[in-house]
Order: structure tokens, then sequence, then C-alpha cells
């Protein structure tokens, strides 16, 4: 995740926030509709704690803030990592490793 350099920092934004803090912190304090429209779509899942969902908000926006993309991509990339099981920082951390676009692409 690009836009981080302090390791710690990065993880005491992901548990210090929301959600919906960190989306608005990722798309600037000015999300597009179609930002909106695709965190509304993961927002009230709850299949994923709210750590692992702000690593991933971050990871995600970090790929495609400011740029024209699906309305799934998100929920692609949120369903993906339901079907890997993570419950923690670092197994979120793990995952934003992978390819963002080998996601949206095959999933």
């Amino acid at each position: 995740m690009g836009f981080f350099t302090n390791e710690s920092e990065l993880r005491q934004l992901c548990l210090a926030k929301t959600p919906a803090e960190i989306f608005q912190y990722a798309t600037g304090n000015q999300p597009k509709g179609i930002d909106i429209i695709s965190f509304k779509g993961i927002e009230t899942r709850k299949q994923l704690p709210d750590i692992v969902v702000n690593v991933l908000l971050l990871y995600f926006y970090n790929e495609f803030a400011g740029k024209v993309y699906n309305r799934t991509y998100l929920t692609r990339v949120y369903n993906n990592w339901v079907s890997k099981f993570p419950v923690s920082y670092e197994d979120a951390k793990s995952l934003a490793n992978i390819d963002i676009k080998t996601i949206v692409d095959t999933f």
C-alpha cells in the first residue's frame, strides 16, 4: 500500500478508525458517486472484522482512487477476501500484497 511509509502509522489508523472513516480518508473526503455506491455494497455485510475491511479499503483506493472503475470491483475484492478468512491486520496485509487486478478481473 503505497501511501504509507510507516507500518505502525498504518496499523494505528486501521485500529482506530471505522470503515466509514477509512472510506472517507481513502477517498480524500470527496468520494464520487461510484465510490459511494461501491462502499454501500459492502458497508453492512459484516463478514470481515473492521480492521480487515479498513486494510481492504486502503488497498482498494490506493489503486482506484480518482479512476473510473466497475462498481462491482470493491464487492469482488471483499468477496475474495471473505473466501480467505482473514481475521487480523496481518492477514489483511498479506492479502493486500496480491495484485488487485488479478482479483477484479477473475473473481
